[in-house]
Order: C-alpha cells, then sequence, then structure tokens
C-alpha cells in the first residue's frame, strides 16, 4: 500500500517529493468564498438576501526546497514552473492529508521565494474555480484503497461500477448512491431502445422528459446542461429540470414507452471541504 504523510501530495499526478518539494502548511478554507445579493430598503432595519452561493474556492500551500547545491537548485526551480504553468490549465490537486480527494486548480498569483543557500520557501496561491472537493475516482472506475480514502469519506464496500448501472425494461426504480455531502450534477447514460423517456429523482422531486425515439446512446449531462442522442445535439427533445442527486440514496424512477435499455450514472463523490 502506498505510503501517506502531511507533506506529501499531486499537482497535475505529478508527486510533490518528485519535484523536491515537503508540504509544510495548506491554508484549504472551510467553506469556499461566499457571495451574496443583497438590498437595502429605505426605512426597513437590516438587507433583503437576495441570493447567497458560493464562489471559488482560494487555496494556499506552503513548500520548502532544499537542494546539496546551486545548480540542482535552479534545476528544480525550473521543474516546478513546468508543472505550475497555468497554461495547461485546471489540474487535480491531491493532498496526503485529504486522501482520496482532489481540487481542480490552477496558480492564482506570483509566487515569491524566500533563499537561503540551496533552501527556498515559498507559497503558492491556487484558485479552484468548481470550489468543491470531488473523489479521485468516478464512479465508472474501480475504488483503489491506494488512492488514499479517508475514513469520513462515507463510502460504502458495495461502490463497484456495477452499482451505479441499472437494466430497465419497460420501466424501474432504484437507489443511485452518493457519498459526497454536497449535491452533484450527474452524467446519465441511457443505452437501448425505446421512446418517450422519463427520468425523476423521488428523493429530490426533480425529473427530466425526452421525447425522442432511443436507438443508441442518450447522453444527459446535468452539469454542462446538455443532451446528445448518438452524440448530436438531443436538447430540442427534452423538458423539466436535470435532476441533481444529495446525499445518501437516492431514489430514481424511469419510465418509457417500449423501454428496454441500459442506465450509468456517472459523477465523482462531491464534498463541502
Amino acid at each position: 500500500m502506498r505510503y501517506y504523510e502531511n507533506g506529501g501530495g499531486t499537482i497535475g499526478g505529478v508527486p510533490f517529493k518528485n519535484l523536491g518539494l515537503k508540504l509544510t502548511k495548506a491554508n484549504i478554507p472551510l467553506l469556499p468564498e461566499i457571495k451574496s445579493t443583497e438590498e437595502e430598503i429605505p426605512g426597513l432595519e437590516g438587507v433583503i438576501d437576495l441570493e447567497t452561493k458560493y464562489g471559488a474556492r482560494l487555496i494556499e500551500l506552503t513548500f520548502i526546497l532544499v537542494e546539496t547545491d546551486e545548480v540542482l537548485y535552479q534545476v528544480a526551480l525550473q521543474n516546478i514552473a513546468k508543472v505550475m504553468n497555468i497554461k495547461i490549465g485546471l489540474q487535480p490537486l491531491v493532498l496526503d492529508r485529504a486522501g482520496g480527494k482532489r481540487w481542480m486548480v490552477k496558480v492564482n498569483g506570483n509566487i515569491p521565494i524566500e533563499k537561503l543557500a540551496q533552501m527556498g520557501e515559498f507559497t503558492v496561491p491556487f484558485k479552484a474555480p468548481f470550489p468543491f472537493a470531488e473523489s479521485v475516482t468516478d464512479t465508472m472506475e474501480e475504488i483503489d484503497l491506494n488512492d488514499g480514502y479517508m475514513l469520513g469519506m462515507n463510502y460504502r464496500l458495495d461502490m463497484s461500477p456495477e452499482s451505479y448501472i441499472f437494466d430497465v425494461i419497460d420501466s424501474n426504480t432504484f437507489d443511485v448512491f452518493h457519498a459526497g455531502n454536497h449535491e452533484v450534477d450527474p452524467v446519465i447514460k441511457i443505452s437501448g431502445t425505446g421512446s418517450e423517456i422519463t427520468l425523476t429523482n423521488d428523493t429530490t422531486a426533480q425529473g427530466l422528459h425526452w421525447s425522442g425515439t432511443l436507438n443508441g446512446t442518450l447522453e444527459i449531462d446535468c452539469k454542462k446542461k446538455r443532451i446528445k442522442f448518438n452524440d448530436q445535439n438531443a436538447f430540442y427533445d427534452f423538458s423539466g429540470t436535470y435532476p441533481k442527486l444529495i446525499e445518501g440514496d437516492n431514489s430514481i424512477t424511469i419510465t418509457g414507452t417500449s423501454l428496454n435499455c441500459e442506465v450509468s450514472f456517472i459523477f465523482r463523490h462531491t464534498y463541502l471541504y
């Protein structure tokens, strides 16, 4: 089994130790940035709360870098800069101290270095536009304990990919389990034949209807608000609401005309922290 330590982790799949880095401090706010829209009414005490939502999550990691001579020190900085390059785009950040979870981040500011001989200390500011932690694997991947899944992530022993795939003939009701404590927008794939498909999360009372004829694969991306049938836009046949999954078991009902299909729920378990 892989060994974990508080000073370890990966960025973009590259271990900190491979870059010569030791993590000494991780500043991860308990909640993401909170954005409120308020209105003041003359003569009324307080304010009217019109909307409150989460913004990005700002993360600061402090590292030390130690090398035996100046040449190796400069080479190490070159390698670190390559991995931190914002042109790469968002990269998964995984910390050993919070194993099994990732944040999708990129560098969000300058990185000044305090240098003494061949030792440097610096703080890297990261920004996660999607502010919630996600499981490092999605529901179509086998859970590997070597990924550092932690007690408290609410995982069950029966969370294999097969437990998120369901057979449907005419209609079916089944439970989809979400281990995270923040709602998640799944990708739902329906492969087979039938028409006039209705899918409802009975737990949240959210559901959708697709009036097309199924003879292939219908992909419903609830996060991107996109529906494709055999890789072609199929939004014009859609009505209703994209269903979310909340913490725990979600009771899903699917019905249709002459429905004979396989339904898959693909997502990463999502956490407030």
